[in-house]
């Protein structure tokens, strides 16, 4: 399910800073200010829909204008994906709380922000492309002067993960094998995967903990403090389910 393709909204509504679009029925969006190219912040701009095809998709989309748009996630993402036309004048990105002002959706290819990894289908400046999010994502807002938005879309998220045992005691990020504690299993896990950097070419990097491409010293210090713990929860066998 797209987190929207603005579909079910009017044609021709305009949105101003502070407000608050609703889409798809559930998610929302807040209409936020944008940062100019030399670092002053305006809350004079706007957001309106249109139908003129210059995201590259069909139907309605949006045009941002000066403006940031936050999609308050409700849950955390795996991915996200979105088309876009960009036309002139600086964009905003803000995920997992890191912000970033640039000029181009080049600019941040193969970026990693918030530790999400960025990747960008063409982007160079004044054409129409597609903007792709890989790693655990809380929060993100996009925003740019012509800017065009749509098919802003989610990627499939396996929930098995979130399926534990009722326990008050905080979840273990180190027990990869959900028998209860971080052990010498555990252990022979983390030295496999420690020193790589290919964690998003690949996806199965268990030791990157914090999902932003590689295994390093940060992440030793998240499995040095739990090595030894035996009060995780366990995770209850049974089969996933996505939601798209």
């Amino acid at each position: 399910m797209p987190l929207s393709d603005f579909e079910d909204l009017p044609l021709g509504a305009e949105y101003q800073v502070g407000d608050i679009i609703t889409t798809m029925g559930v998610n929302q969006i807040m209409v936020r200010d944008f940062q100019w190219s030399n670092g002053t912040w305006t809350d004079k701009g706007s957001a309106l829909v249109e139908n003129g095809g210059q995201a590259g998709g069909a139907g309605n989309e949006m045009i941002v204008n000066n403006v940031n748009l936050d999609f308050l996630l409700n849950v955390p993402l795996t991915g996200l994906s979105l088309l876009f036309g960009e036309y002139g004048g600086n964009l905003n990105i803000n995920i997992n709380g890191i912000f970033r002002n640039f000029e181009n959706f080049t600019d941040i290819n193969g970026q990693t922000i918030g530790g999400v990894h960025v990747s960008v289908v063409n982007g160079s400046g004044n054409d129409m492309g597609s903007l792709h999010l890989s790693g655990m994502i809380s929060q993100f807002a996009i925003g740019g002067q012509e800017l065009w938005i749509d098919d802003v879309k989610r990627h499939k998220i396996d929930m098995a993960f979130l399926l534990m045992t009722e326990d008050e005691t905080p979840y273990c990020q180190c027990d990869f094998d959900r028998n209860g504690r971080v052990d010498n299993n555990d252990l022979s896990v983390f030295a496999g995967d420690f020193g790589r950097t290919d964690c998003y070419s690949t996806g199965n990097c268990e030791g990157d903990l914090d999902y932003h491409g590689s295994v390093d010293g940060l992440n030793l210090a998240v499995f040095a403090a739990e090595f030894r713990r035996n009060d995780c929860p366990c995770a209850i066998l049974q089969g996933p389910t996505s939601l798209e």
